[in-house]
């Protein structure tokens, strides 16, 4: 919910595998985009979690995992 920017998920047909989509190319692919209407998020009540920064610039830890290279 706080990572920067776009990114996509996939959902296999069967719904056995998913994902991060981090590079795509193809012929004749087909793509859904399916819009949120409504999002119910319920948080942990704990002090951990009352520590974490909901702020942090994740960009660089985001490119770290997703790698940031452009194609």
């Amino acid at each position: 919910m706080n990572l920067p920017g776009w990114h996509f998920h996939f959902l296999s047909k069967d719904k056995t595998k998913g994902g991060h989509i981090l590079g795509l190319s193809g012929k004749d692919i087909r793509f859904q985009i399916e819009p949120i209407k409504e999002w119910e998020l319920i948080l942990p009540e704990n002090a951990e979690f009352a520590k974490l920064d909901l702020c942090e610039d994740l960009s660089a830890k985001t490119a770290a995992v997703e790698g940031s290279a452009k194609k």
